[in-house]
């Protein structure tokens, strides 16, 4: 979690590899700055408190100006954040969620998460000229991110995230883990680098579709299967065209009537499942007598 690793800071300085462009000092009346920083390799940790992944994000952030406070003369502000980016595990790190197991190769995840704060400070000036345009590893606490946007000696009241909630989604192995405020981690998911995707059934695959006995009027043919589906099987040939359903077993059979003397025909089997079909089918030609 973003959140849990960071210690509060009361005064946040002015420091940082490159800066942005500014929306210039803002006035009592209500306005907005925005100000967008790359953070990469930052270590990230989970409910058992390990650092499991490090992050690589683009974190926007957004404070507000709402206006002056009546009842104690500071100002009152809102700010929102919102982090993208991925999350690459650690080989054999505490998983951060729900089972708390190391985590097995490197799985990478996609993030996205976001929070909100509600804060006063004793200066109605603020800008986004000196929020840092990229940082690597743990430097700059999420908890007092928007005091980037401050002189150095401002003082704030009730600074501090709030509903937040992080999105960790590993698409390869069917994992999600979700850190939130009001989250716990025998709900949260995990990601653990061992696979949660569904299993798909196994396909029936027909074996050993051949001729029982054929007469000049009538015909039965027999299959073997590796699982057991409910088969269409589909007769062709003269003065014929038909098919029906048969619910079959490892082995099943067919009989076909009302077929002409010294005429060629196609028995063709499609296993479904669900009624889709499901692997391949096998078709057997014949000729009656």
């Amino acid at each position: 979690m973003l959140k849990r690793i960071l210690a509060s800071l009361a005064v946040v300085t002015a420091a940082g590899a490159g800066t942005l462009a500014t929306t210039g000092w803002a006035s009592a009346t209500p306005s907005t700055a925005t100000a967008t920083t790359h953070l990469t390799n930052r270590p990230d940790s989970g409910y058992s408190g390990n650092t499991w992944a490090d992050d690589n994000l683009v974190r926007t952030v957004t404070v507000r100006l709402v206006g002056p406070d009546t009842v104690s003369g500071l100002y009152d502000y809102t700010a929102t954040l919102h982090d993208t980016g991925t999350a690459s595990a650690l080989t054999g790190a505490t998983s951060p969620g729900s089972q708390a197991v190391a985590i097995k190769g490197a799985p990478v995840a996609r993030v996205s998460g976001s929070g909100t704060y509600t804060f006063t400070a004793n200066t109605s000036q603020f800008s986004a000229k000196d929020v840092p345009f990229k940082l690597s590893g743990s430097a700059g606490p999420t908890d007092t991110w928007p005091e980037y946007f401050f002189a150095p000696g401002t003082q704030f009241t009730g600074m501090g995230i709030s509903n937040w909630t992080w999105v960790y989604t590993d698409s390869r192995h069917c994992q999600t883990w979700t850190d939130a405020y009001n989250g716990s981690q025998a709900t949260s998911g995990d990601i653990t680098g061992v696979s949660a995707c569904p299993v798909p059934a196994p396909k029936p695959v027909i074996r050993h579709l051949h001729t029982d006995w054929v007469s000049s009027h009538s015909a039965e043919v027999s299959w073997n299967q590796t699982v057991t589906s409910t088969d269409l099987v589909t007769v062709t040939g003269p003065g014929l065209g038909r098919h029906g359903w048969t619910f079959a077993t490892h082995n099943d059979k067919a009989d076909f009537g009302k077929l002409r003397p010294w005429s060629r025909y196609q028995v063709t089997v499609q296993p479904t499942v669900n009624g889709k079909p499901a692997g391949h089918s096998a078709s057997i030609s014949f000729r009656t007598r």
